[in-house]
């Protein structure tokens, strides 16, 4: 299983991550992105995915702030 960047603003430092474990049916777990805030102040969204194979079975969306 994979946590990767799928659309949006490029933020991310590392575009794709692996799941260290299985997760079952039920089950939460924690993820984060190691992100950068642009110098720009505005609204920033960026899309990701968490993917096995060509299955996609969650899609999450990040919006920051920079001020």
């Amino acid at each position: 299983m994979d946590f990767i960047y799928s659309s949006g603003d490029k933020i991310h430092k590392v575009s794709g991550y692996d799941l260290e474990k299985d997760v079952n049916v039920g089950q939460t777990i924690t993820l984060s992105v190691s992100m950068q805030a642009p110098k720009t102040p505005s609204n920033y969204t960026t899309y990701w995915i968490l993917r096995d194979g060509n299955t996609t079975f969650c899609k999450m969306i990040a919006t920051i702030i920079v001020n």
